[in-house]
């Protein structure tokens, strides 16, 4: 396991570094776990988590991160490249970081949710927020975090399409009321948290940029009903444009991209209450 650039084995992980930049000082207790998850690649799973990191970091909440997406590895791609413009930017503010190992043959769900409270422990020496990229077809470790998880945010592209696919098809290969396998996974991981009033799972909508009026109107409407019919907390719509993609290649985000989308700032700001993070428990937001 590597933990901010250090290293130790799974069974006795390594005290952070000063790689986080907290604001404030850790104030103790477990750290707020959430896991940014969907049900399809592509949807700005990555980016979201990167933004969302340095958005709780600039709020005050000392936050970490954790790249489970063993295939990908785009948000330790995404650290790698900040830490690089770290030279040029030194008033960005860089998160605690851990890096899963590729599990092997042996790493079962026992072997997975025990690694993973390992990486929880490490992170939240320094952390009150640890933000998991975690697609939920990633592995065992995947599926440990989503269990882990305070709240599980599923990015879905804002399209009828990826509406229906929250649903299972019936016969006619129509959307039906059925929720879909991820869907029954997500409920299946977040049943306790929901149960005590915990937000436990936000669906987020991904807008591009051909949607816009009377259509951005409707995919909106569509959304807050599948949320309804699927049991899935408010959350605001992020926009998924050019300005997060050139952000996200320089170790950016939209917080800190003269080109960004006006939009970017108030949707994480919106998320960020959505969340309800006991580390900003009556803070004044603004990005």
């Amino acid at each position: 396991m590597s933990v901010a650039g250090g290293s130790a084995s799974a069974a006795a992980p390594a005290a952070l570094s000063d790689a986080a930049t907290p604001v404030r000082p850790r104030v103790g207790g477990r750290p707020h776990v959430i896991v940014i998850s969907g049900p399809a690649d592509g949807a700005g799973k990555t980016s979201l988590a990167a933004a969302l990191s340095v958005a709780l970091l600039t709020h005050g909440a000392p936050t970490g991160v954790l790249d489970l997406d063993l295939r990908r590895r785009a948000l330790s791609l995404w650290l790698n490249r900040r830490k690089a413009t770290l030279t040029t930017r030194p008033d960005l503010v860089m998160p605690a970081a851990a890096t899963a190992p590729p599990g092997g043959p042996e790493h079962d769900e026992l072997t997975a949710a025990r690694d993973l409270q390992l990486f929880i422990d490490a992170l939240g020496q320094a952390c009150e927020a640890i933000v998991v990229d975690a697609p939920i077809g990633a592995g065992p470790l995947a599926r440990a975090a989503h269990k882990a998880a305070d709240v599980i945010v599923s990015v879905t592209p804002e399209s009828a399409v990826e509406i229906a696919g929250l649903f299972e098809n019936d016969e006619d290969a129509l959307p039906s009321k059925r929720p879909s396998r991820y869907v029954r996974m997500i409920w299946e991981a977040t049943m306790k948290r929901t149960a005590t009033g915990d937000p436990g799972w936000l669906l987020v909508a991904s807008r591009g940029l051909s949607a816009e009026g009377g259509e951005a109107v409707e995919m909106t409407r569509r959304f807050a009903e599948a949320r309804r019919l699927l049991g899935a907390g408010p959350a605001p719509t992020i926009p998924e444009d050019a300005a997060w993609r050139r952000g996200f290649d320089a170790g950016l985000t939209p917080l800190e991209t003269d080109s960004a989308s006006g939009t970017a700032p108030q949707a994480l700001r919106d998320l960020i209450i959505a969340l309800r993070l006991p580390a900003l428990e009556g803070a004044r937001l603004a990005i």
